[in-house]
């Protein structure tokens, strides 16, 4: 289990020389301004799950650029291509144990940063969604750092439309613009309060057996979510929203996914009707972490501007290992209009925004509000949980 504290000293460690950003309020910088030194940082080719013919090599090169040029050392091109060449590697979307070692030892890389592309929609006006995350290299790979950003051309119309943006590029430009600021001011020491979590994305239904221990950091692994959704990518979407919610809760270590894939993969557990108990209680014990946690998506619905709102419908269940049981299980359900009473305030206008306010509430309910939630009796069979919030 890796401690808040030993996370904190890794992240100031990474990077020092990014405190010239706080001067600088972590705007773009000339290329002479800073010069680039520290520890290495490769950056993954873009994961694409979003199906659409988007500009992943220019999102990949302006965020890569930002680094560089705010003083981040950046590996060359040709050495990463060389290197995942060498190495087989042909999955983007995660860090396994294998690979994370081999960028330590091999090639001196002491950080690897991670992209997917949600969501990408280039109709008036554009939608863009973004999930990134800074893992560090070794024999155990450590989340430094994870966010998201979801933005719509129109959510900030203004007066008579003057703050729609209708050239994709400026929109996708801006979610760059929000995730690099984000991580470089991580990486200059700055802590970022939790956001507050709405009652209006609160889940449906949420059943606990037992309490967590709230001066307790559980270690936690997020396996695949069964998608049931008509929705491509959308349990790997999902995966990666729990992940990011979780890492930013003081509450759990969060084991990085590639190293879950790579376990799932050697262990030749394949996901039909989503995990079963035993699979599940198998890969615990490989992983050894105190908690899994599994879901499934029911819908996962992001549309272009003006052709329907977000729609968002999932089930989550956190297993302990020690005793093989479910202790928390919840199911939510929202749309972006949800508690939109005025005109169009507070309007959820993409999916990736709407399931982080879903994931918000769900992590408050669970940690903090957890006086309003049933108390299920442990006689419930697993068959009534299943009925209770694997049904649509």
């Amino acid at each position: 289990m890796i401690s808040s504290r030993s996370c904190s000293n890794r992240l100031l460690a990474l990077l020092p020389l990014v405190l010239l950003l706080l001067a600088a309020g972590c705007a773009r910088l000339p290329v002479e301004a800073v010069r680039p030194s520290g520890p290495l940082v490769a950056v993954y080719p873009m994961e694409d799950l979003s199906g659409a013919d988007a500009p992943l090599a220019a999102m990949r090169s302006g965020i890569t650029e930002r680094l560089r040029q705010s003083g981040v050392r950046i590996m060359d091109e040709a050495d990463l291509r060389r290197f995942m060449e060498q190495q087989r590697i042909r999955y983007t979307g995660g860090l396994d144990l294998e690979t994370s070692a081999a960028f330590k030892a091999k090639a001196g890389v002491d950080a690897v940063l991670i992209m997917s592309l949600e969501y990408y929609s280039d109709v008036s006006p554009p939608k863009v969604s973004l999930v990134a995350r800074l893992v560090a290299t070794g024999e155990k790979p450590e989340i430094l750092w994870m966010d998201s950003v979801g933005m719509a051309g129109d959510d900030a119309p203004g007066i008579l439309g003057i703050g729609i943006v209708e050239d994709p590029s400026v929109l996708w430009n801006r979610a760059l613009d929000y995730l690099s600021g984000s991580l470089l001011r991580k990486l200059a020491g700055e802590e970022t309060p939790p956001s507050s979590w709405e009652g209006r994305f609160r889940p449906k239904e949420a059943y606990r057996f037992m309490e967590l221990d709230p001066k307790r950091r559980y270690s936690v692994a997020v396996l695949p979510f069964f998608n049931e959704s008509e929705r491509t990518y959308a349990g790997e979407i999902m995966v990666l929203h729990v992940v990011k919610q979780l890492v930013s809760s003081k509450a759990f270590s969060v084991l990085e996914p590639g190293v879950i894939r790579g376990k799932m993969l050697a262990m030749r557990i394949i996901m039909q009707n989503g995990i079963s108990l035993p699979a599940a209680d198998l890969l615990a014990n490989n992983l050894e972490t105190d908690f899994i946690l599994t879901g499934r998506v029911f819908e996962y619905r992001d549309l272009p501007s003006g052709s329907g709102k977000p729609r968002v419908d999932f089930s989550l269940q956190l297993l302990e290992r020690s005793s093989k049981m479910v202790i928390w299980a919840t199911k939510s359900r929202n749309t972006g209009d949800d508690g939109v009473f005025f005109y169009d305030w507070r309007r959820v206008s993409t999916a990736n925004a709407l399931t982080e306010g879903m994931m918000r509430a769900f992590l408050g309910v669970m940690v903090e509000d957890t006086a309003q939630v049933k108390m299920t009796p442990p006689r419930m069979s697993p068959e009534e949980l299943e009925r209770i919030l694997m049904s649509p």
